[in-house]
């Protein structure tokens, strides 16, 4: 089963003033999906990702093997 997640952030949004709580809700609601599913914290491959995001998905056991920016244009 091949999983796709992706987090879009709004710049408008002003991530930088509560960027730590986005960020920690967000892989928290991932880190269940993925303990529902039974998928393995061995190794995460992120398509789009800040440090804040990749930081909280290592501090709950994940290790974060590549992360892919992507900008559109």
């Amino acid at each position: 089963m091949e999983m796709n997640l992706k987090i879009e952030l709004d710049e408008s949004n002003k991530l930088g003033s509560r960027g730590e709580k986005f960020a920690a809700k967000s892989v928290k609601w991932i880190d269940d999906l993925l303990n529902k599913k039974c998928i393995e914290k061995s190794a995460l491959d992120l398509e789009c990702s800040t440090g804040i995001v990749t930081r909280e998905f290592y501090k709950l056991g994940y290790e974060v093997i590549g992360v892919e920016l992507v900008h559109n244009y």
